[in-house]
């Protein structure tokens, strides 16, 4: 399925019946929102936003997403493309939504803020030492996940902003995500290719796997947690795996050029990955 501009993330809606991906263009200043069918494959929607699109994530429901652009984190509708209304400004490069839809944690300017959906509210802000990247919402809202440029992996109370505890890795951790249980966090290290899963009951890092020399872009959880899917960038290819083992599960190639955002069918049949120019499935 190719779509205009860079492709940059993808994500399917909770029914799996339609796939969202973002794109940039035009120096960036322009961002195109494409809604597909998946089961025929096919674009029935495209909008375009102020700012090239770098994440987005379906709401409960399917009928709204977050989205962050260059511009800012927006809510936008999924059956029109237009938004419904802008949670703040700066260059929002990952962001995730809770399983109840009540928060949206987004990545600004290296900062990390927490959104109450219904007041458009900023209720919580993490400032980290360096640089945060890429960020995760526990199935239960109570906490989340973000990657760090200088290396780590903090977990932050969703309510306050508190860091409550730090995973030490090498730096720069790209990708994180919590397993569709909560029960555990994987991260994937832009800089060693190092696939971590650690059990958030006992902080223990239970798997430490090697994917590459370097360049973890995404990761994806299936939702019955079967296998982690793993886009290594600079070798264009997406790894499944095992994640009780770590074991290498299928190789997937892509088109051109690596994926930055990779995700999964409600179903784990199917794999979407923001690739340039193109999105595959």
């Amino acid at each position: 399925m190719s779509q205009d501009g860079t492709a940059t993330s993808v994500a399917f809606s909770p029914d799996g019946s339609t796939l969202a991906s973002g794109s940039g263009s035009g120096g960036f200043e322009t961002g195109f929102l494409n809604i597909w069918d998946v089961k025929i494959g096919k674009l029935v929607r495209k909008a375009e936003l102020d700012g090239a699109i770098n994440a987005l994530q379906f709401f409960p429901g399917g009928k709204t997403l977050a989205v962050g652009t260059l511009k800012g984190t927006l809510l936008v509708s999924s059956q029109t493309g237009k938004p419904i209304a802008k949670l703040g400004d700066g260059y929002t490069t990952f962001l995730d939504v809770s399983d109840d839809g009540q928060i949206v944690v987004s990545n600004a300017g290296g900062k990390v803020a927490v959104w109450d959906v219904a007041t458009r509210k900023a209720v919580a802000e993490v400032k980290p030492k360096d640089y945060a990247y890429g960020v995760s919402i526990s199935p239960d809202s109570k906490r989340f996940a973000f990657g760090s440029r200088a290396g780590g992996v903090g977990i932050v109370e969703s309510a306050t902003g508190r860091i409550e505890h730090t995973f030490e890795t090498p730096k720069l951790v790209q990708t994180v995500a919590f397993s569709p249980d909560g029960k555990q966090l994987a991260a994937g290290n832009y800089f060693t290719g190092e696939l971590y899963i650690w059990d958030m009951s006992t902080r223990e890092k239970i798997t430490d796997v090697k994917l590459s020399n370097q360049g973890i872009f995404s990761l994806a959880w299936s939702l019955q947690g079967a296998f982690l899917a793993a886009s290594v960038y600079h070798d264009r290819i997406i790894i499944l795996l095992d994640p009780k083992t770590g074991k290498h599960l299928e190789t997937i190639i892509t088109a051109i050029l690596g994926a930055r955002s990779v995700t999964v069918s409600p179903d784990g049949s199917l794999i979407a990955a923001a690739c340039t120019p193109t999105v595959m499935r």
